[in-house]
């Protein structure tokens, strides 16, 4: 019977090689393990296990990864980094596109669901619903053109369901992991998810303002320019909301039922859906703190379904809102990818 080979537990560099053997099972026996004690280590050598966590059940415990300096998820974008962000954003976008172009259904699902609302709708309310007009000659618009900036809103709800929930398939398939470990900042993977969904949002709404002249609207292109500028950073806004919530929560469904809890409300108080201006007091000060109120105003008055005295007013204001609360959740989900966030997520 052949006797089966042993391990050898130490060897000089290059035995193997010179004389590609091993050593037979009765040798261990008589054979001593090698061993170099600790204490013929230097104090350089030698690693120091003083600062890392201990376990009561175990000897050694690897500390986490949002606990070590410079790890992946701890990762700042340093003035030597700027090419290799840059790079891997647009990497990462070029990944969401094509993505997206994979995914036919999400066309029809955004721009058939926006569209099939505003169609329904301002033909069901369109003797329902008295709409403001400026003064006794001028003549209130129809009240489809008025539900046009609401059913863009609506395609920028649906780009931001559907953003936030690759991130969460990303993180089941294992590529989030793989590019959390990766040279590539955390910054230009927010970074990548927000510029991919704006994109995409942006294409679709462009779509539905086609439709603008069949309502009677014609926009020139000074209103197409700031009706598109409220639409990029209505997009970005509420993108990178979803994405804060989306790093937390680990389930496609409960990320659908927070976003229906969340955005629903959000689009209903817009103002797209009714005027502000018969509102109760208490609900219309509620409709002017949302953020898709300004982005409904502004594209409305870029459009011309509403009048807008003031309008280059009103896109400095809203652009400057819109901007800032983009801005404030770029920063929350980069906060939340570097904490450690991005890689578990809740059980919701």
């Amino acid at each position: 019977m052949r006797t089966p080979p042993c391990e050898v537990s130490w060897m000089p560099p290059g035995f193997m090689s010179a004389s590609r053997r091993r050593i037979p099972w009765p040798a261990r026996a008589a054979r001593k393990p090698l061993s170099m004690p600790v204490a013929s280590l230097s104090a350089a050598a030698r690693p120091s296990t003083s600062a890392l966590p201990r376990s009561p059940t175990s000897s050694f415990t690897a500390p986490a990864l949002s606990s070590v300096p410079n790890a992946p998820s701890q990762r700042r974008i340093g003035a030597n980094d700027v090419p290799l962000a840059l790079e891997s954003m647009l990497a990462l976008t070029a990944r969401e596109l094509i993505r997206f172009a994979r995914q036919p259904s999400r066309i029809i699902a955004s721009v058939g669901t926006a569209a099939l609302f505003w169609l329904f709708f301002a033909s069901g309310l369109a003797r329902s619903i008295v709409l403001p007009s400026a003064g006794a000659a001028a003549r209130a618009p129809s009240f489809a053109a008025f539900l046009l900036p609401g059913a863009i809103t609506v395609i920028v709800v649906f780009g931001t369901i559907f953003a936030s929930i690759s991130l969460i398939q990303d993180r089941h398939e294992g590529f989030l992991q793989s590019a959390l470990v990766s040279p590539a900042p955390t910054l230009s993977i927010v970074l990548s998810k927000i510029l991919g969904g704006v994109l995409i949002t942006s294409g679709e709404a462009i779509v539905l303002m086609l439709g603008a002249p069949i309502v009677g609207l014609a926009p020139g292109p000074q209103g197409f320019f700031l009706a598109l500028l409220a639409i990029v950073l209505t997009a970005a806004a509420v993108i990178g909301l979803g994405l804060a919530l989306a790093w937390r929560i680990n389930s496609v469904a409960g990320f659908h039922g927070v976003m229906n809890l969340l955005l629903l409300p959000m689009w209903l108080l817009s103002g797209s859906f009714f005027p502000v201006e018969g509102a109760a007091g208490w609900l219309a000060a509620v409709v002017r703190v949302n953020p898709l109120y300004w982005s409904n105003r502004l594209i409305a008055g870029a459009l011309g379904s509403r009048e807008t005295p003031g309008l280059l007013a009103w896109a400095i204001v809203g652009s400057a809102a819109l901007g800032s609360f983009a801005l404030a959740m770029m920063v929350m989900s980069d906060r939340r990818l570097r904490g450690g966030s991005g890689t578990g997520g809740g059980s919701a």
